[in-house]
């Protein structure tokens, strides 16, 4: 047996070091790098279960193209055939906005970028940007400070007050668990801020169930408890923030009894968080990416920037509110050759489906998708099967045939991150750089997003343009890095290096990036949601620890999602508990599974996010459209549902012009 060193590239924020053990070609374990200082030893549940994923009964080996019969297995010179033949008729005949260029995160590899490389020697094509998970909060934080900065992982030792404000590590950032129970050990406090009663809530001496969509709420009451209670740091608003007078303009506009209302807190729980956070200091809040999850999810974030600024929380040891972090690059993104895209244009990926069906001029003919399963994770999923099913062309690059893959008409078979080079840059959360090194030989005939394009290329006449080993690439990308002695070489051979501008306290210097220079309170009014009486649930979707996002294993793709409800709501609609039952929105239907919890909010459903539809469906088939006011996020939770007894056709949920009409048709067979 042999241990190959490498590192993970799934959509998560601890990136870790990975030992897989290997025998007789065959992944037979993987193990945490104990020598990390991040990843010490283990890793999540997921990442353990992986090789199920990677020698899965589903798995598909080889190129298929969709005919009048079913599917039918090609070759790659087939496959490459046939898009370059018709990519060269789309071009002719309609331009290349015509072509979606579709990518998401479901890997992070670095190399991952040279797929838009691909698109932009093409002609340039219709790009899909937005966020499908943190862009509102990044764009709120990007108006308090100027740059989104994260205190780094071990900073949390020195928190004596810790709100875990929508974030359950447990199941999303297992390795900060480590800390936050140093954290307490050494006396720290840990309050967890969640409509849900988390995994998380066992580590916490704390728990307070907010309502959803009452995150603003709560920082205004806290923030005008601060200021009853005479904890606010005006020496430090002085000196180091703006619009501090006008932001309590905005404070005193909001009356007690509305916190209370939108909250669904009592006010002496909310001072007593007050009295805490401004006295037991330094306090550090720590963001998941639900409460950014509505449309005004930038504003959220705001609110709650302002709590460490009026206690003098930031730029402290053990302070900051710590969501997400981007660092500049140091990398050389020419190589993307965005100046040889004679036109682009955008759209929203998480919007796809109405984007789609509302293109034009030219209208959208030829799909691509990579790294995604929009049918799942984008907003309205019926409504996004009818766009992909009037399309012409539909190409997947996956391991599966995702819900969104059958949609395709022609299906790629892409590595698993164990079976490719590349190199991860992501600092979500810890600053340290990854390599990620090839463990086994790639499954069946699959070949990496590089390789596909490169192999397409050839095809269209400049293949030279493509060209390069996976290693040659990285040694490109990250030319900048030199300077810093960060080479392909040492990556290789250390396996890890920390990004050289990291930095375990931002701000300490109290200068921000904002043009003031300052930190600058929000001054916009609140905007708030109520469910309406025919749908009046809110919906709390929330990940599980078993998959991400919808990667699922064989044994979860046909069982029935999973929701949690308060018995009080079971009874009030004559469902038992253990039943099977019908969540329903404006936009559409979900079957489910009900489980009674009277530890969960009566005015709320929550259920598993990233279930497939052929388990009985997805979240997402009951969310509309609604994209949140900066940063091009999906509002998510910005929807109200109803759960109902038996069996329920989603034509009926779903009114005329919201999603589907009916069942979605499966695609045409490509001509």
């Amino acid at each position: 047996m042999t241990m190959v060193y490498t590192t993970c590239t799934r959509d998560c924020p601890d990136t870790c070091a990975v030992i897989a053990h290997v025998e007789g070609g065959r992944v037979v374990k993987l193990a945490g790098d104990a020598v990390h200082p991040i990843t010490r030893g283990f890793l999540c549940k997921k990442t353990y279960q992986y090789p199920a994923r990677v020698y899965s009964a589903n798995r598909i080996g080889h190129p298929l193209k969709r005919t009048k019969s079913g599917w039918r297995r090609i070759t790659w010179n087939e496959a490459f055939d046939t898009l370059a033949e018709r990519l060269t008729r789309l071009r002719a005949k309609d331009g290349t906005l015509a072509v979606l260029h579709y990518q998401s995160a479901g890997s992070m590899g670095l190399l991952k970028a040279l797929n838009q490389r691909f698109f932009n020697l093409w002609g340039g094509v219709t790009e899909a940007g937005g966020s499908l998970c943190s862009g509102a909060g990044v764009a709120g934080q990007l108006k308090s400070y100027g740059a989104v900065r994260r205190h780094a992982p071990q900073d949390l030792l020195h928190s004596r007050t810790i709100l875990l404000w929508g974030r359950n590590p447990i199941v999303t950032n297992i390795h900060m668990v480590p800390f936050l129970k140093a954290a307490r050990e050494r006396g720290a406090t840990v309050v967890v801020i969640d409509p849900r009663r988390s995994e998380t809530v066992k580590y916490a001496d704390q728990h307070l169930p907010i309502k959803p969509g009452g995150d603003a709420y709560l920082a205004i009451g806290l923030a005008q408890a601060l200021l009853r209670q005479g904890l606010v740091d005006w020496p430090f608003v002085r000196s180091t923030t703006v619009n501090a007078a006008e932001y309590e303009q905005v404070l005193a506009r909001v009356e007690p009894q509305t916190i209370v209302d939108r909250t669904g807190l009592p006010t002496e729980a909310i001072d007593a968080l007050a009295r805490l956070y401004g006295t037991q200091k330094p306090g550090s809040i720590h963001l998941g990416m639900g409460p950014q999850r509505w449309r005004a999810g930038a504003e959220v974030f705001q609110y709650i920037d302002a709590l460490a600024a009026l206690t003098g929380n930031l730029g402290v040891p053990g302070g900051g509110v710590n969501y997400s972090s981007r660092l500049p690059s140091l990398l050389d993104l020419s190589w993307l050759a965005e100046g040889r895209a004679h036109t682009r244009r955008f759209v929203l990926r998480a919007s796809i489906g109405r984007d789609l069906l509302e293109s034009g001029d030219p209208p959208i003919r030829l799909a691509w998708i990579c790294g995604a399963n929009p049918v799942t994770q984008a907003l309205n999923s019926d409504l996004i099967r009818r766009a992909l099913a009037q399309l012409e062309c539909v190409v997947v690059s996956d391991i599966s045939l995702t819900d969104t893959a059958q949609a395709a008409h022609l299906f790629l078979p892409t590595t698993t991150f164990l079976e490719e080079e590349d190199l991860v840059v992501a600092e979500w959360w810890h600053s340290y750089l990854g390599y990620v090194r090839p463990v086994i030989a790639p499954y069946g005939e699959a070949r990496s997003d590089l390789a596909i394009f490169q192999g397409l290329a050839e095809r269209l006449g400049f293949g030279a343009e493509m060209a390069g080993t996976p290693g040659e690439w990285i040694s490109r990308l990250i030319a900048p890095m030199q300077g810093y002695g960060i080479t392909l070489e040492r990556l290789r051979a250390d396996g890890w290096v920390q990004h050289p501008l990291a930095e375990d306290v931002p701000f300490a210097d109290g200068r921000f990036f904002t043009p003031s220079g300052k930190f600058e309170f929000i001054t916009k009014g609140l905007e708030s949601f109520d469910p309406p009486v025919a749908y009046p649930l809110y919906m709390i979707t929330a990940k599980t620890n078993t998959r991400l996002n919808s990667q699922v294993l064989d044994q979860e793709r046909e069982r029935l999602p999973r929701a949690w409800v308060h018995p009080e709501v079971l009874a009030n609609v004559g469902v038992t508990d253990g039943a099977d039952a019908v969540v329903e929105s404006p936009y559409g239907s979900m079957r489910v599974r009900v489980q009674a919890d009277a530890q969960q909010r009566r005015d709320t459903v929550f259920t598993e996010q990233g279930s497939w539809l052929s388990a009985g469906g997805t979240p997402n088939q009951l969310t509309g459209n609604v994209i949140s006011n900066r940063g091009s996020l999906g509002a998510y939770n910005q929807v109200s549902v109803r759960l109902a007894r038996g069996h329920s056709d989603a034509s009926e949920a779903c009114p005329k012009g919201a999603g589907l009409s009916g069942p979605a048709r499966i695609s045409s067979p490509l001509p």
